[in-house]
This record gives structure tokens, C-alpha cells and sequence, in this order.
């Protein structure tokens, strides 16, 4: 977003492009052939020369080092294609795999905002203010430990100038809904999402994003509703807060 951040071609967080195949080699049945390394944006890829003697995969002096393998890490069948295609060293450099909270990590996803309202660095700090600890009622410092990593990445989410179009719309109906007639559905509405917003019109989505703090809060709940409903979660009433909030389904 040209008003947001510096078209430097960097994502908006931290999780970075996958790696790709040289245009001529488009077939990833022989992704084992290929070793990458990171960049700051993702991975670069190039073809390994296997009699290499250094073990660095070289076919001359001024090829870089390769730090990981693509590809499937045995011949066994049946692996996960994003396996098959990337491989698990490859993930793993992504960020997806094994990843400790108590240790810096440089790919991990940071969202957006996070250096805006995260001056002291602290690992709380960088998760959006609805996800933060004291949102997950009766949930013990572990139990929110657990969870951190996926909170870190709906945290890039929720921080994605592209998602604060989305959410903008949503908090904007009257300005942004347009009503059109269906021949089977008769009237109906679609949001219109606009490309871009002005710092100011994110700072405004951010904030009202923050003012969910006021009428939410998350717990594990035992309930039947799950049962009945089929569900994985659900919104419910919080009297036990003190808040008086609409259930809205599950």
C-alpha cells in the first residue's frame, strides 16, 4: 500500500515467498536437484552439482553456499505435497516447524503494526492487542504459551494492510455496501472493499479492531453446545464478565 509503508518489495510481516523452480525446470518432481538459501523476501534457488567435494553443491567457485534441500526428504510415497514440493528443511527456515517462543527467531511473523505499539520489544507486545493474554479467560500462562506461535501469525493477519481493506468495509456498512437484484435471490448486497487506505483510514480500522477488547473474550469451554452445534467454537453470552454481549451464533 503506497500510503502505508516503503515499496521496498519487503512483505508486510515476515513470512516470507516460497521458493520457485528456474522457469525451465517447471516440473517439481525434480525439486531434489535444487538447494535454496534465505533472502530477506524468501528463497533463492539454484541446481546442485552432487560431486561437489566441498559438499557446498557447487558447479564453480562463485556459487553460493546452499543451506537448505527442496524436496521430499526419502522415496518413500504418500508425502504431503507441500513436503513433496518444498521439503521439511525448507519449512522449517520458514518458520513452520518446532518453533520456540523463548528463542529470536528472524522469520517468525511480525504483524504490520507491531513496531508502532511494541516499543519495548516484548514478545506480548507483538501480539495484537485482542489476542493478548488477559483476553483468554481462566487460561493458565502455559496453556497461552501453547497457542503463541498461531496467535503471532493471526496477529500478521489481522495487521495486513490488505485484511484492514476488508475489515474498513466491514465497519463502514452504510458507506460501503452496494445492492444489486439477482434473478434467483432477488435483492441482494455485496460489500465493496476498497484497494487502498490512507494511514489515517488504517490507524482508524486498527483502532476499532482494539475496541473489541471491550465485548470479547476467549475460554476453553466443555459446554454442549459443541455437541449440538458441531462445532469448534462458539460466541456466547460472557456474563461471567460482567459484559451483557449478544450471542451471534456459532
Amino acid at each position: 500500500m503506497s500510503d502505508g509503508y516503503s515499496d521496498d518489495g519487503l512483505l508486510a510481516y515476515k513470512t516470507p515467498y516460497p521458493p520457485s523452480l528456474p522457469a525451465n525446470e517447471p516440473n517439481w518432481e525434480q525439486s531434489k536437484a535444487y538447494g535454496s538459501r534465505r533472502t530477506p523476501t524468501g528463497f533463492a534457488v539454484r541446481k546442485l552439482n552432487f560431486n561437489d567435494p566441498t559438499g557446498q553443491g557447487k558447479f564453480k567457485n562463485q556459487d553460493w553456499p546452499f543451506e537448505q534441500r527442496l524436496g521430499y526428504p526419502s522415496t518413500r510415497e504418500g508425502w504431503h505435497p507441500l513436503i513433496f514440493k518444498y521439503g521439511l528443511e525448507v519449512l522449517d527456515a520458514a518458520g513452520f516447524i518446532n518453533f520456540e517462543t523463548t528463542k529470536p527467531h528472524t522469520y517468525n511473523p511480525n504483524g504490520y503494526w507491531e513496531s508502532k505499539r511494541n516499543r519495548s520489544g516484548l514478545l506480548a507486545e507483538r501480539i495484537h492487542p485482542v489476542l493478548r493474554k488477559e483476553m483468554w479467560h481462566l487460561f493458565t500462562d502455559e496453556e497461552y504459551k501453547t497457542i503463541t506461535p498461531a496467535l503471532l501469525l493471526a496477529t500478521a493477519i489481522l495487521d495486513d494492510p490488505v485484511m484492514l481493506c476488508l475489515f474498513y468495509a466491514l465497519s463502514r456498512p452504510t458507506d460501503q455496501l452496494t445492492t444489486f437484484e439477482d434473478p434467483h435471490l432477488g435483492t441482494c448486497k455485496k460489500l465493496d472493499i476498497p484497494a487502498t487506505l490512507t494511514e489515517q483510514e488504517q490507524w482508524e480500522v486498527h483502532e476499532k479492531l482494539c475496541a473489541m477488547r471491550e465485548w470479547t473474550s476467549f475460554r476453553w469451554d466443555n459446554s454442549q453446545i459443541f455437541v449440538d452445534s458441531g462445532s469448534l467454537a462458539a460466541t456466547t453470552p460472557d456474563c461471567a464478565l460482567g459484559r451483557d454481549i449478544p450471542a451471534s451464533g456459532s
